[in-house]
């Protein structure tokens, strides 16, 4: 996958490896799908919840800290919001996947196979790219930002 994405010149996109999760941890759960449902929304949660810290320090501290530092909290909170939004992707490989209802099992593993170049698609095919991330985060980023009284609504 790489070495396609630096020839063909396609943005590089990386790709993590499943998360081991400790089933004995959450056999106080009776239902395993949502046991392993609240695992896959800790990543995207925690997304948000750092993108949130980001936009209260901003608010708190704009007028008080440096460019840098206020450039630095920008790109923190921009760059998680747009985890955020990619994680819930509902392509399997992606926390969203997780989320999914189980009537969708079926469809979920008939394109696992083809996760990965589904993604390349979306990240590398501006239009839909626009669409299925960029709007969502545009979106998100103006909610929070006007919640903090950091842009108009």
């Amino acid at each position: 996958m790489p070495l396609i994405q630096a020839v063909s010149g396609i943005p590089t996109i990386g790709w993590a490896r499943p998360v081991m999760v400790n089933v004995q941890a959450l056999r106080r759960f009776s239902n395993q799908r949502l046991s392993h449902a609240l695992v896959a929304a800790a990543g995207p949660l925690s997304n948000l919840s750092l993108a949130l810290l980001a936009a209260t320090l901003i608010a708190a501290f704009r007028t008080s800290i440096g460019a840098g530092a206020l450039d630095l909290l920008l790109m923190l909170f921009g760059m998680n919001v747009g985890l955020f939004v990619f994680n819930l992707l509902p392509i399997p490989g992606l926390d969203g996947s997780r989320l999914l209802p189980a009537s969708l099992d079926g469809w979920q593993k008939k394109t696992q196979p083809y996760s990965w170049l589904i993604l390349l698609v979306i990240v590398s095919v501006p239009a839909i790219s626009a669409v299925l991330i960029g709007a969502p985060v545009r979106f998100l980023q103006r909610l929070i930002l006007s919640a903090f009284g950091l842009v108009a609504s």
